[in-house]
């Protein structure tokens, strides 16, 4: 049980360390590129798998694709602050603005999949 909790968690850590290790923070919308393109289409196919290993805890796949995701924007912003104390000295609005944009699409996704399942009969 564990192991999937981690899984789940996993999963929101690469959607989130993928959505911005790779953008390009010179660019004037980066970091609205990076929620919109990656991380909430990532999130959302992230809380589809663990809405399929963990059918019953719809809410708590959510929880986990989301905090998975805020910990891999995080590590971005960490190493990006160790570089350079002065590069992302708004990093709690972009951490905002990430949970506002990722947290209700992977609630709508998880209940989306935990409805699929509930009508057809497999919880």
């Amino acid at each position: 049980m564990k192991k999937i909790n981690w899984l789940i968690l996993t999963l929101g850590f690469m959607v989130g360390a993928l959505g911005y290790w790779t953008a390009d923070f010179s660019e004037e919308r980066a970091l609205y590129e990076s929620l919109y393109f990656i991380k909430a289409p990532g999130a959302l196919l992230a809380v589809i798998i663990a809405g399929l290993i963990r059918k019953n805890e719809p809410a708590q796949n959510a929880l986990r694709v989301t905090f998975g995701v805020m910990l891999g924007m995080l590590s971005r912003i960490v190493f990006d602050l160790t570089l350079d104390p002065s590069s992302h000295n708004l990093f709690p609005f972009e951490l905002m603005i990430g949970l506002v944009i990722v947290m209700p699409v992977t609630f709508v996704g998880s209940y989306l999949i935990y409805g699929i399942f509930f009508l057809a009969g497999k919880n």
